[in-house]
C-alpha cells in the first residue's frame, strides 16, 4: 500500500509575510496621518485660542481707550473705529505673525439715556488664510448715581466726623478728610480719591480704599439743561420762581409728589398711580407770599393798620418776630374754641385785646393738634376742602388735560387722603405713561423750586435753579426692595444748591408760654408728623446739599435730638440714595444746630439710575458676545443695533 507524505505548501509563506508587512505598513502610515491631523487640529485650535484671546484683548483696549475719552465721545455717530487691521502683539509685545486687529466702538441699545448710557466695543481679528473671529462687550457707563457719596471739591473744615457711616460707594475727587474720635467713622463700601486722606488711621475701611485714582469730572450746567427737552415732549416743564440765584431760600413754586389710588386696593404701588401737583404765588409776589409757598416763619407782625385789618392790632411790645415768629402764620395752628385754625385766623377773629390774642395762639399753637402745613394744602382751610387757589396763590392745572381729566381718577383717594372729584384731579400732573403717554421720566423746573412728598415711580426733577426741600420726600416702595429694583427711583439735578429748608414744617421755633412777657425764645416742636427729615433719592448739585440757615436756630438736644441722644437742633437728616456734589458742606454745626445726617445707600441706584441721570464716562463690561463671522459687516451690525439713530 502506498503511503501519501505530507508537503508544505509552496508560496505560502512569502505572501503571508507580505501581508503582515502591509499591515504593519498600513498601521504605520495611519500613525503618522493621525500624528498629522493632530498636529494640525493641535494647531487649529491653537490658533483659534490665539485669534479669540487678540479679540478679547481688543474689547479690553477699546473700553479703557474709551475710559480715556470725554464721556461725549460717541455722541453723535453711529461708531467709532479704534483700530483698523493693527498688528496684534503678545503678552510680552512680540507681534504675532499673520494676525490683524480692528476694533470698533459705538453707542447701542436705547441710544437716549433714558434708562442709562449702553455701548459696545466690537473687535474683529482674522488671518491671510480667510480666518476670522468676531467678538462684542456690551457696556454700561457708570451712572452718579451709583456713588453713595461724590464730592468733586473738599475742605479741612467738614470731616467725616466720629459716629458717622457711610454705606456705599465713596469718591472724592479732593481730599477726602477723615475726623478723630471714637466710635470711627465707618466706610462700608469702597473708599477711593483722586488725591489722599487724611487721617486714614482715623476711619474704619470696611471695603478697603484707594487713593490717587482718576479724576471724574462732574457734569456741566449746559449737560444738566438739555434734560428740559425730555421733560417739553411730557407737557412736564414746570414755571419756577423766576431768581435762579444761588441766594434764593423762599421759591414762588412748590412741586408735591403724590399718589392716587386707582384700583381700590388701598395701595398706592401701581405702575400707573405716580403724579405730582405744583402750587404757585400769584402775581403780584410778595415777601409774605413767598414764605406762604412752603410755611417759612412770618416776617412781620400786625399793626392794626393797612395792610393789616383792624381786627389785627399790633401785640403787645415784648412780642418779637423772634419770640412769636408765626403769631398770624397762614400756615401754622392748632385747635381753638374745639375746631383747628390757623394763627392768622384766630388773632383776627378773636375779640378782646392784643394780649389775649396773643395768648390765643400761643396757646393753639402748644396743643396736642399744633401742626404746620405747606401753602395750598386743603387742612389749612376750615372744611379740609380742596381748593383751586386761596389768597396766596393757587395749584396749576397739567396742560395735558385739556380741560377734562381722565375719567379713572375721579372718585379716586390720594395718598393724602383727598377724593378726587372733576376739578382737583386737573390739577394732578402724570408722571406715568399710563396717563401721560408722552413722558420720559423728567421733570423740569424753570427756575428755584421747592419739592416735597411721596414719589411713585422712576422721575428724575431737574431746574435751573436751587432746589429746596420743604417737607419729608420719600418713596411709596421702600428703597432697594424692589428685587429687581422696578420701583420707585428719584433723582435731582440742579446748577445750585439742594437746600434743607429751615421753615416751620420741619424745624424748631419759638412759642412762648400764654401770658408770657419775656422777651427769651422758647423753642418747640411737634409741628410735624416727624421730628425728622426724610429724603429718598439721589441728589447732584453743582454747589452742595446744604443746611438753610446753619447756625440759626435752635441747637438743644432737649427741645430736639437726632435719634434721642445726638446733636442735632432740628432733629435728624436721614438719606437714602446718592449725594453728589461739587463741594461738601455741612448740615450740622459743632454746636448742635442744624440737621444731624445719617446717611444709607440704595443699591438700586448702581443697577437702575433715575432717567437720565449723568454719567461719569466710566464704562464697565456688562455681557459679552460671539458674533457670527460670516459675512460680517461692521456698519451694518451697528445701524442694526442703534434704534431710533
Amino acid at each position: 500500500m502506498r503511503q501519501d507524505l505530507r508537503h508544505d505548501r509552496r508560496g505560502v509563506a512569502l505572501v503571508l509575510a507580505i501581508m503582515v508587512a502591509m499591515v504593519v505598513a498600513a498601521v504605520g502610515i495611519g500613525a503618522v496621518v493621525t500624528s498629522g491631523n493632530s498636529l494640525l487640529t493641535a494647531k487649529f485650535y491653537a490658533d483659534a485660542t490665539m485669534m479669540e484671546a487678540a479679540a478679547d484683548g481688543g474689547l479690553e483696549r477699546g473700553r479703557d481707550r474709551l475710559n480715556g475719552e470725554p464721556r461725549t465721545y460717541l455722541s453723535g455717530v453711529a461708531y467709532r473705529t479704534l483700530e483698523a487691521n493693527a498688528a496684534v502683539r503678545d503678552a510680552d509685545g512680540n507681534v504675532i505673525p499673520g494676525f490683524t486687529r480692528s476694533t470698533y466702538a459705538g453707542l447701542t441699545g436705547n441710544r437716549t439715556g433714558q434708562y442709562g448710557v449702553f455701548a459696545s466695543v466690537v473687535s474683529v481679528v482674522s488671518t491671510p488664510r480667510g480666518a476670522v473671529v468676531v467678538r462684542r462687550a456690551e457696556l454700561s457707563q457708570e451712572s452718579f448715581a451709583k456713588f453713595a457719596r461724590f464730592d468733586n471739591r473738599t475742605t479741612s473744615s467738614v470731616v467725616f466726623a466720629s459716629g458717622i457711616q457711610v454705606f456705599g460707594p465713596l469718591h472724592t475727587n479732593q481730599t477726602l478728610y477723615v475726623g478723630s474720635g471714637s466710635p470711627r467713622p465707618v466706610f462700608h463700601g469702597p473708599v477711593t480719591t483722586a488725591a489722599t486722606i487724611s487721617g486714614v488711621s482715623n476711619g474704619d475701611f470696611r471695603q478697603g480704599y484707594r487713593q490717587n485714582v482718576a479724576t471724574i469730572p462732574m457734569p456741566t450746567t449746559t449737560e444738566l439743561a438739555t434734560l428740559r427737552s425730555y421733560a417739553l415732549s411730557g407737557n412736564m416743564v414746570v414755571t419756577g420762581d423766576s431768581r435762579t440765584a444761588t441766594s434764593v431760600v423762599d421759591p414762588d413754586t412748590r412741586v408735591e409728589f403724590v399718589a392716587v389710588d386707582l384700583n381700590g386696593d388701598n395701595q398706592f404701588n401701581g405702575t400707573d398711580e405716580g403724579f405730582l401737583r405744583v402750587y404757585k404765588a400769584s402775581a403780584p409776589l410778595t415777601t409774605a407770599k413767598r414764605a406762604y409757598v412752603t410755611a417759612r416763619r412770618w416776617a412781620t407782625l400786625p399793626t392794626g393798620t393797612s395792610p393789616y385789618p383792624a381786627s389785627m392790632p399790633a401785640p403787645p411790645s415784648s412780642v418779637t418776630t423772634s419770640t412769636d415768629p408765626n403769631l398770624i402764620s397762614p400756615n401754622c395752628g392748632g385747635t381753638h374754641g374745639g375746631d383747628w385754625w390757623t394763627a392768622d385766623s384766630i388773632y383776627s377773629r378773636l375779640s378782646g385785646t392784643n394780649a389775649q390774642k396773643r395768648d390765643a395762639v400761643r396757646t393753639a399753637l402748644l396743643s396736642g393738634t399744633r401742626r404746620c402745613y405747606l401753602g395750598g394744602d386743603r387742612r389749612l382751610y376750615p372744611d379740609s376742602l380742596f381748593r383751586a387757589a386761596d389768597g396766596y396763590g393757587g395749584w396749576v392745572q397739567w396742560a395735558g388735560w385739556g380741560g377734562t381729566p381722565a375719567a379713572a381718577l375721579v372718585g379716586r383717594r390720594t395718598s393724602d387722603g383727598l377724593i378726587l372729584d372733576n376739578t382737583s384731579a386737573l390739577y394732578l400732573w402724570p408722571i406715568n405713561r399710563a396717563f401721560n403717554t408722552n413722558f420720559k421720566g423728567v421733570v423740569y423746573v424753570d427756575g428755584a423750586v421747592a419739592v416735597s412728598g411721596l414719589v411713585r415711580g422712576q422721575v428724575t426733577l431737574a431746574a435751573s435753579g436751587n432746589v429746596l426741600q420743604a417737607d419729608d420726600l420719600t418713596y411709596v416702595t421702600t428703597p432697594g426692595s424692589s428685587s429687581d429694583c422696578s420701583a420707585d427711583i428719584f433723582g435731582v439735578l440742579t446748577p445750585g444748591f439742594y437746600y434743607l429748608e429751615d421753615n416751620s414744617v420741619q424745624a424748631p421755633f419759638s412759642v412762648p408760654n400764654a401770658g408770657s412777657t419775656s422777651s427769651s425764645e422758647v423753642y418747640r416742636t411737634g409741628f410735624d408728623d416727624s421730628p425728622d427729615l426724610y429724603l429718598h433719592g439721589a441728589v447732584l448739585t453743582l454747589n452742595s446739599i446744604a443746611t438753610e440757615n446753619l447756625s440759626g436756630g435752635n441747637s438743644s438736644t432737649a427741645v430736639q435730638a437726632c435719634l434721642g441722644t445726638l446733636l442735632g437742633g432740628r432733629g435728624c437728616f436721614f438719606m437714602t440714595g446718592s449725594a453728589i456734589q461739587e463741594i461738601n458742606a455741612a448740615r450740622m454745626t459743632s454746636s448742635g444746630t442744624g440737621w444731624n445726617p445719617q446717611w444709607s445707600y440704595d443699591r438700586c441706584m448702581g443697577i437702575r439710575p433715575p432717567p437720565y441721570y449723568p454719567t461719569t464716562g466710566r464704562y464697565y463690561s456688562n455681557r459679552y458676545y460671539e458674533l457670527d463671522p460670516a459675512g460680517f459687516d461692521v456698519a451694518a451690525w451697528f445701524d442694526a443695533n442703534q434704534p431710533g439713530y
